[in-house]
C-alpha cells in the first residue's frame, strides 16, 4: 500500500510539473517594444518598397512598427495617412526579396554609401509622440547599433530587435503578425 501511495504521488507530482512546463511554453511574446523604461505596445506595421538599387540585385526596404494608438489608412490600396498619437519605430533595410523582407539576421550599417544585403542603415530611428496628423513628432532617436531579426512564414512575420541609439540608450522589441507593403 505504501508503494502504491508514493507511486501515486510520484505521478500527481510529475503531472503538475509538466503542465506548469507546458503552461510557460504557451505563454506569448507581447507585440511591443521598450526604450528607457517606457513600453509601447505594437498594434501594425507596414513595408514600404523603395525599389531596387541600380546596378544591384538589392532591394531597399522600410519597415515601420506603429503602436497601437496609430492608425494606417489607405486610398484606392495605397498608403494614404497615419492618424493617432503614438510611438514607432523605423527600420531602413537592405533585402534581396523584391516582394518583402527576407528572413534572417540583420544587422547595423553605419555607412550610407554602402549597400549590403542583410543590413539596416543609418536612417534607422525611433519616432517618439508622434501628433494626430501622423507627421509631426518629436525629433527622432536615431539608431546605431544592434540586430534585427526576421522570420517570415507565408504573409506573416515574426521580428525581433535589440538596438542601441545614439543617447545611449537601448530599444528591444518585439512584433509577430501581417505586414502590408506599398510601394513608394
Amino acid at each position: 500500500m505504501k508503494t502504491l501511495l508514493s507511486n501515486l504521488l510520484m505521478i500527481i507530482i510529475v503531472s503538475s510539473l509538466m503542465i506548469t512546463s507546458c503552461k510557460k511554453d504557451e505563454e506569448q511574446k507581447k507585440n511591443s517594444f521598450k526604450h528607457g523604461d517606457k513600453e509601447t505596445l505594437l498594434g501594425s506595421g507596414f513595408i514600404m518598397d523603395d525599389g531596387s538599387i541600380e546596378g544591384t540585385v538589392l532591394y531597399g526596404k522600410e519597415l515601420y512598427l506603429l503602436e497601437t494608438t496609430l492608425y494606417i489608412h489607405e486610398l484606392n490600396g495605397d498608403l494614404d495617412s497615419i492618424s493617432g498619437k503614438g510611438d514607432a519605430i523605423g527600420f531602413m533595410l537592405i533585402s534581396t526579396d523584391p516582394t518583402g523582407i527576407n528572413s534572417g539576421d540583420y544587422t547595423y550599417n553605419a555607412n550610407p554609401d554602402e549597400y549590403k544585403a542583410g543590413t539596416f542603415g543609418w536612417e534607422t530611428s525611433l519616432m517618439l509622440n508622434i501628433e494626430p496628423n501622423g507627421t509631426s513628432f518629436v525629433a527622432p532617436v536615431m539608431i546605431n547599433g544592434g540586430k534585427l531579426s526576421v522570420t517570415k512564414n507565408n504573409d506573416e512575420y515574426e521580428l525581433s530587435f535589440d538596438l542601441t541609439t545614439a543617447v545611449n540608450t537601448t530599444v528591444k522589441g518585439y512584433f509577430k503578425g501581417k505586414l502590408k507593403s506599398y510601394s513608394n
